[in-house]
Order: C-alpha cells, then sequence, then structure tokens
C-alpha cells in the first residue's frame, strides 16, 4: 500500500484526505527549499542513492490521531562505505541518566520541560560528497524536462534514510550546546549541563542557524532591538565570549544550573531556574526549527505522570503495554500474579532437536510465532519500567535462537502477569501499578543493592552452570537502574559468585555516582552503600583473606577491593528477606515478589 504514497499529488488527493495532502507536499517543500539539494551531473564512477517518501501517523496519548507526518527517506542500504559515508556511531541519552535526572527535578522541585526538533537530520551539513536520484514530485515545483540527462541532486545537509545523518546531527547539536556555554557530563555524553546562567546572554537577535529557516510563522527578517541590547548581541558573536561572560558575572558556585538531556531529537529541560529554561528554549527556538512540547509528559513511550503537591513523580508505561497486548493478541487472556512459574522452568533441554524428525517439524512450526519481536517488546518493558520481569525476559532470551512451544508459552505467561497488573490498575483493589515513582525527600543518596544465583539452579542453563548477576541502584525511594545477566565465568561457589555480582554492581555504582556529582546531588568523596547478603562476599571485598580459596580469582574481580580501599562503594550486609535484588536473579512466590517489587518500583 505505501508504495502509493508517494510525491504523486494527485494520488494522494484519491487515496487521502486534503489534510494528508498537504502534509505530502509541505514534506516535498521542506525538502526542496530547506534542504536546499544542488542539481548536478553525476560524476564519472559515482554512483546515485535512490530516494522515496514515508508516511507516518502520529498518536496522542489516549491513541487517538494526532497529526499525519511526511518524510523523505533516502534508501541508505545502497550507501557504499568508504566512498558514501564513514562514521555511523552517535551517542544518545542513557534511560538511567533520565531517570535520575527526572528523580531529580522532583526531589527539588524543578520545571521538567521537552522540546522536539523538526526534520533535526536535514540540519546538519554532510561530511562526504553524496549524490541523490531527483525526488518523485519535482515535476511539480519545476520543469523537469528542461534539465539535462543524467542530473541528480547533491546533498549538502543530511537526510533521514542516510547511514551517517545520526552522527551528523549528533555532532552539530554537540557543537551549538557547546557554543552556548554548555559542557557534556562525562558519564554520560548526551547530558549537557550549564552553571551560573547568564539570562540575558540568550536574548539575542534571531539569525537562522547555518541556513535553516528558523520556527514557523516568522518572516526571517531580524527585528529590531534597543541599542544595548545589539551590542551585548554583537559581543557574543565573538568565539567563546558567551562561556567567558558566564565566568565573569558569577564567579562562585552559588548560581543556577540548566540540564538538557538529548535523545536524537527529543531533548529533556530543567534546571533550578524558570528564566534561565526558557530564556534558553527561545534562544534555540531562533535557530532551529523546534516544537515546545511544554511540561514533560510523554517520553520514549513513558508516561510521565507528576503530581507537585504530593511531591511525586511517576513513569507509567501502562499505554505501551496495552498496544503490546494488542499487537499479539493477548487482550483477553487471564491475567497471572507472577511474571514466571518457578515449578515449570525450561531449559536448553526443551529446545527442538534439529536431529530428529520431530525437533525439525517443532522448529519449523516456530517460525510462525513472534517469538524474538514478543522479546524485543519485554526487553523494551523491562527496561523502561518493568524491574519485576528482568529476570524473566533475561531467563526467555536465553532461548531465543532455537525457542520451543514450551518457551513461547512462558512468554505469553509473562503477558498476562502484565495484563493483570493493568486491568487492576485501581487503589481499591490493592494492586500496585506498573512503573515507577519518586517522592521528593531531603536526603538524595544513592545506594545500591546486589545477588547472585549460584551455579544457576533454577533449571536456566543446565549446560555451563553459569550463576546469575542481579544489581539495582536506589535514589528518592524507587530505582534508577538494574540488572539481570548470566555471568561470563563459572563460580566454583557462593561466595565466589556473589563476589563476581558485586565487581559488576560496583562499576555501575562508580558511574551513578559520577553522575550524581553531575547533577549536583552527591559530593565528589560520597561512597555508594552496596548491599550484599553474603558475608564471605563482604570479607573478601574488604581484606585479602581465604588466599587458600579465593586465589584462583580473576585479578579483574579485585578492583572492587581497590574501590572499597579508596571508599569509592561500601558493602554492608543485609538479610535476604530484605534484599530487593533478589528478585532479579530467580522466580518468587506471589508473597515476596509483590513485596520486594513494591519497594523497588516505590510504590510500597
Amino acid at each position: 500500500k505505501r508504495r502509493g504514497w508517494y510525491w504523486n499529488c494527485s494520488c494522494l488527493l484519491k487515496k487521502r484526505a486534503r489534510s494528508h495532502t498537504r502534509t505530502a507536499i509541505a514534506a516535498r517543500d521542506l525538502l526542496l527549499l530547506q534542504h536546499q539539494p544542488a542539481l548536478d551531473a553525476l560524476p564519472k564512477g559515482r554512483k546515485a542513492v535512490g530516494c522515496r517518501m514515508v508516511l507516518k501517523r502520529k498518536f496522542n496519548l489516549d491513541g487517538t490521531v494526532s497529526r499525519w507526518k511526511a518524510r523523505a527517506v533516502l534508501k541508505g542500504y545502497a550507501q557504499r562505505k568508504g566512498i558514501d559515508y564513514e562514521e555511523t556511531f552517535a551517542p544518545v541519552g542513557k534511560l538511567e541518566t533520565f531517570r535520575y535526572l527526572a528523580q531529580v527535578a522532583n526531589s527539588k522541585d524543578w520545571n521538567l520541560r521537552q522540546i522536539d526538533f523538526k526534520n533535526a537530520f536535514l540540519n546538519a551539513p554532510m561530511d562526504k560528497e553524496l549524490y541523490m536520484e531527483l525526488p518523485p514530485g519535482l515535476e511539480f515545483v519545476m520543469d523537469v524536462g528542461k534539465l539535462a540527462k543524467g542530473t541528480v541532486c547533491k546533498l549538502v545537509r543530511g537526510l533521514y534514510g542516510a547511514k551517517q545523518s545520526p552522527a551528523l546531527w549528533n555532532r552539530e547539536l554537540d557543537t551549538y550546546l557547546r557554543s552556548l556555554g554548555f559542557t557534556p557530563s562525562v558519564s554520560d555524553p548526551c547530558l549537557y549541563k550549564l552553571c551560573n546562567t547568564d539570562y540575558t546572554g540568550f536574548e539575542k537577535e534571531p539569525s537562522p542557524f547555518k541556513g535553516c529557516r528558523g520556527p514557523s510563522g516568522t518572516t526571517g527578517k531580524k527585528p529590531r532591538k534597543p541599542r544595548e541590547q545589539v551590542k551585548r548581541g554583537h559581543k557574543n558573536k565573538k568565539k567563546g565570549s558567551e562561556n567567558k561572560k558566564i565566568k565573569a558575572l558569577f564567579p562562585n558556585q552559588n548560581g543556577h544550573s540548566v540540564y538538557i538531556l538529548a535523545y536524537v531529537d527529543d531533548c529533556v529541560v530543567t534546571g533550578s531556574s524558570d528564566t534561565a529554561i526558557e530564556a534558553i528554549i527561545n534562544r534555540i527556538k531562533t535557530d532551529y526549527r523546534v516544537d515546545d512540547l511544554g511540561d514533560l509528559h510523554h517520553f520514549l513511550g513513558m508516561e510521565i505522570i507528576r503530581d507537585r503537591n504530593r511531591h511525586t513523580l511517576e513513569i507509567n508505561i501502562n499505554r505501551y503495554i496495552q498496544d503490546v497486548l494488542e499487537r499479539f493478541a493477548m487482550t483477553k487472556a487471564n491475567g497471572k500474579q507472577c511474571p514466571m512459574n518457578a515449578s515449570n522452568l525450561s531449559s536448553k533441554k526443551d529446545c527442538p532437536d534439529l536431529d530428529t524428525v520431530e525437533g525439525k517439524a517443532e522448529a519449523e512450526a516456530m517460525k510462525a510465532r513472534p517469538y524474538r519481536e514478543l522479546l524485543g517488546s519485554l526487553l523494551w518493558i523491562h527496561r523502561t519500567g518493568g524491574p519485576s520481569i528482568a529476570y524473566s525476559v533475561h531467563h526467555l532470551c536465553m532461548f531465543a535462537n532455537n525457542p520451543s512451544e514450551k518457551h513461547w508459552k512462558q512468554a505469553q505467561h509473562v503477558l498476562k502477569y502484565l495484563k493483570y497488573h493493568v486491568d487492576n490498575n485501581d487503589a481499591s483493589k490493592q494492586v500496585m501499578p506498573l512503573g515507577i515513582k519518586y517522592t521528593a525527600s531531603k536526603d538524595q543518596d544513592l545506594e545500591g543493592f546486589v545477588d547472585a544465583s549460584f551455579a544457576d539452579n533454577y533449571g536456566t542453563d543446565d549446560d555451563n552452570r553459569r550463576s546469575t548477576t542481579g544489581w539495582c541502584f536506589m535514589s528518592g525511594g524507587g530505582a534508577i537502574s538494574w540488572k539481570a545477566q548470566k555471568q561470563s565465568t563459572v563460580a566454583t561457589s557462593t561466595a565466589e559468585a556473589e563476589y563476581i555480582a558485586a565487581f559488576e554492581a560496583a562499576k555501575e555504582a562508580v558511574y551513578l555516582a559520577q553522575l550524581g556529582q553531575d547533577l549536583g546531588v552527591l559530593p565528589d568523596d560520597y561512597c555508594v552503600p552496596l548491599h550484599d547478603d553474603s558475608q564471605a562476599c563482604i570479607r573478601i571485598a574488604s581484606n585479602p583473606c581465604l588466599a587458600e580459596r579465593t586465589k584462583h580469582f580473576d585479578v579483574k574481580y579485585h578492583w572492587l577491593r581497590e574501590k572499597v580501599k579508596a571508599k569509592k562503594v561500601e558493602l554492608r550486609y543485609i538479610s535476604t528477606h530484605e534484599q530487593l535484588a533478589d528478585i532479579l536473579t530467580k522466580p518468587l512466590g506471589p508473597m515476596q515478589h509483590h513485596y520486594l517489587r513494591g519497594k523497588l518500583t516505590g510504590f510500597r
């Protein structure tokens, strides 16, 4: 069907409403006017890449269609490395950083704003010579018949579909934010910080940034301003003058701070001053086409529910879970209270045996099951706000290469667990909702919990007998980071398994402590408490005791001992009943599962 959704406006008039046609025409104009491709003859030895148009519907939080979006997309699969592109990697903001930033903003009662760059990739200049075939619909703008044979478009800016476009846009955004005085965080390169903000430094006369047309509705003419403001704006044009001005006006550390977290073209803006946030957003509007979405309410499929009277912030993923249930036809299934049954776990022995006729038939039948697609959806739910299904998803992912009917039913069991909590999301039914809830408190301390399941006694890996590591970190009453993973080596004892798990958790603790320092909530000498239910692990990490039993440990795991000695991490004992990471290493009964999930997600 989408093959008819090209630039041909007459086709669109027949198949879609006039509003959809106007959207396609706007996308065509955006490509031709803002992108400004140069029409030129194709050089000898070069190959032009094709182009097509894609239409997409954007939805509101309630599922209704908000608008139709048309986009010109380059056929990037035809690009050749070394000729058409080089670097393709572009970092994005980490989900742990977003949760930590949202928790800090909630505790300090900061405003959380969201902006969206329109057609972000079209703002970055192209770093390589890239030629594109004439886009469909060009005949509606100019007389194509008068063009010479072999005429193509030479791209001067990035375009959606090009392999290097994400890297080019990330470089463009990084350069622009640095020019405003922002500095990227050491722990997350997509988190930018501006301290001791000079608000008037951003009130500059609007000028299109590197050829962009500016925000919609503007005429492109520079409005008249008082002489003093013009002078101030003129001074700021000098290289590095804004940074020097900020340091000169605010030499102390008691000024305001503004943070920007970038995830491709979506940015979250927060800080200690509403005036500074508004000034920075207005400055960005003068240089780019930006949608100011107001207060943060929806980000990467997560619904942000904030109650400033009660000082709470909730990350809700019910809408995405409902979409997953509809996609996999589980809306009428019966709910389950636990994501996995401990008495019915599977192993590699349950995978189809491809050497037998029955195994080949089962493997062929499983090709019709969207097992990997379901795992991808469950992984996103687990990463955004579902730590309670971390172990279940980890367990099912081990059989993604050769799943069986039993594995498929276990994956459906996880969906039934999600459906139970979505359907009973009511306070009167005393069922805790899915997601994470943060509560404001003066204490912004960071603490971690780590646990290990020795030799995987739950049937998940009978071949190599590797243990399972689970850790989580809490701040503001809710989890900001968690993980369940298989260990990279076989542990010969419970103490060794716990020691390896503590080593992995300590690496995350150092990262989060650095992030907390960048956010201004943790001191430089902060020691992260790491709760473990193994006394032997704590003793081994504190001093080189039990040398006879630990002499075979890999040297890299003793990095933990170094961090404990440097007072970056402190291992503390906690009982197994209160160990929050226990839910990440094994399937639990209903009572213990709900008890730990409530404390982990902040709803208890």
